[in-house]
């Protein structure tokens, strides 16, 4: 269904305005649903629901500038992306955290 309703000129099924914007709201990449523009958060050139933004790790949800990425996925950067992909051995700063 795309939420307009040829029958009645294009009206939109969804909140009744003439507008079109059920056809062009982006998806959120984490769970699918519209993202709609006051819950909105832009990042790796998708749009995402606020609470969506998860690290792909740990699932803490994470705020604009405050993660780091790997292979297109957000990480928290302390513990999850410093501990994965950051840098080991003798004198690098490592985290206690140990992940297989």
């Amino acid at each position: 269904s795309s939420g307009i309703n040829a029958e009645y000129g294009g009206i939109c099924n969804f909140c009744s305005c003439s507008l079109i914007h059920s056809l062009t709201m982006p998806k959120c990449p984490t769970c699918a649903k519209e993202v709609y523009f006051a819950e909105r958060v832009t990042a790796l050139n998708k749009d995402w629901h606020r609470a969506c933004l998860k690290c792909a790790r740990c699932s803490k949800t994470l705020s604009l500038g405050s993660f780091s990425v790997h292979e297109d996925k957000p990480y928290c950067r302390v513990p999850c992306y410093k501990t994965l992909f950051g840098p080991v051995g003798y004198g690098t700063g490592g985290s206690s955290h140990i992940y297989e």
